[in-house]
């Protein structure tokens, strides 16, 4: 099997590259950025990989090695299918890295269930907002455009104003604008600033954090899009669990539609969403293992609407920040910063206008003084470790941890004493 690995942002090399193996039934596996992690080489298919994009000296040397682990290996692991994408769920950031593999069946099954929730004939372009995982872009965007034929468009590299520049030059009713809700309030606020408006275009879906009625509305009537749609979903989902119709107008905060077809959805009270159905990834590698699951739980708290089974998103189950559509492990995160500052921190999880979900942390210290010294320690170490800027709006020191009764940390004390100070 011919195996390619690529590692950067939305770019010509990796359209072109996913277009060709995708037509030859070849591997194709994505990367996030900074991964240091490649023993999970070691339990795919043996074969020959190929190391594309803007990968480190150091990340090429383990690639290599792994790839060498892997074709000495005298036991080969047998596949219920050929696998030929590979994606990263965006916990990788924070936790070890968990690789969901695809087999072509399943991101067709994937795509033609979200696809039923819109009127297909009114697509023939797609936009993709980069993102710092594949997941929704990727097959929603390229897989989708390579499949059905429809044009996609990109600005090449990391997130910045040139995404919103192109977004705002195209004009044609037929357009389906993919990102996350931060993306469209950044589009919004480019617009404003200098003073364009967008062509009118069909749909849109906003995926990857909770949308609100006001930003639903704010898309329709502020940028043009007739008819947005909001999805939801898992990496281990490729990527789609329910979808909201396309120009459904939703009544209440964190609607994320209906099952797609395909599924068979089971909410788990005090548990979360368990699927299982054709477009659950054919393999998930952790920690050198892999498994074929017959099903698997989103530890989110997930509601359905007794009036007209609605389903309705309230909030994470575990300790979980998504910013921006990227996932950190708050329990993770803590434990990088004190191994490396040597500070007690406790993380939690703020809301904010923009991104949904911010990081607030409150540092455990008597040393009041050097708390713009610790602070700024925190930020430098945090970009370096995830390369994003975290700005710590709501950042301050406290003499001991807030426990509850049972001695846990009270991260809701945490989160009345942060926005309580600012």
């Amino acid at each position: 099997m011919q195996i390619y690995v690529y590692s950067g942002h939305h770019s010509n090399e990796l359209f072109e590259g996913l277009k060709k193996s995708w037509s030859e039934n070849h591997l194709f596996i994505l990367c996030p950025p900074k991964l240091d992690h490649f023993n999970w080489i070691r339990v795919l298919p043996k074969g020959k990989i190929h190391i594309l994009g803007d990968f480190s000296s150091h990340a090429i040397a383990e690639i290599l090695k792994e790839q060498k682990v892997l074709n000495e290996c005298d036991e080969q692991i047998v596949y219920p299918d050929v696998p030929v994408l590979g994606v990263f769920t965006s916990g990788t950031v924070s936790g070890s890295p968990r690789l969901s593999l695809y087999s072509k069946n399943n991101v067709e099954k994937s795509l033609e269930g979200i696809l039923t929730f819109f009127n297909p004939a009114k697509i023939t372009d797609i936009f993709c907002y980069p993102q710092a995982f594949h997941t929704f872009g990727l097959t929603l965007g390229y897989i989708h455009s390579i499949i059905y034929n429809r044009k996609l468009w990109f600005s090449e590299g990391r997130y910045s104003t040139l995404a919103h520049e192109l977004r705002s030059s195209l004009d044609m009713e037929t357009l389906l604008t993919l990102g996350t809700p931060t993306h469209f309030h950044d589009l919004a606020a480019y617009l404003k600033e200098h003073n364009k408006t967008l062509a009118p275009s069909y749909s849109c879906i906003m995926g990857g954090a909770k949308v609100s009625v006001a930003q639903w509305f704010n898309v329709r009537d502020e940028l043009k899009i007739e008819s947005p749609s909001i999805g939801y979903g898992a990496t281990e989902a490729c990527p789609g669990i329910t979808h909201h119709p396309a120009g459904h107008v939703p009544k209440e905060d964190g609607e994320i539609g209906y099952p797609l077809p395909h599924l068979r959805i089971r909410v788990i009270p005090g548990e979360g969403l368990e699927f299982s159905g054709e477009s659950l990834c054919l393999a998930i590698i952790e920690d050198q293992t892999i498994v074929f699951r017959k099903r698997v739980i989103i530890r989110d708290d997930i509601h359905i609407r007794a009036s007209d089974e609605m389903y309705i998103f309230k909030n994470r189950s575990e300790l979980v920040l998504n910013r921006g559509g990227t996932k950190y492990y708050l329990e993770h995160l803590e434990s990088v910063i004190e191994a490396e500052i040597g500070l007690r921190v406790v993380g939690v999880v703020v809301p904010d206008e923009r991104l949904g979900e911010d990081l607030g942390l409150l540092l455990v210290t008597d040393h009041l003084a050097e708390f713009e010294i610790l602070k700024k320690k925190i930020q430098d170490f945090l970009k370096v470790k995830y390369a994003y800027f975290f700005d710590l709006k709501f950042c301050l020191t406290i003499p001991k941890l807030p426990v509850t009764s049972n001695g846990k940390i009270d991260r809701n004390q945490a989160l009345m004493l942060l926005i309580h100070q600012n």
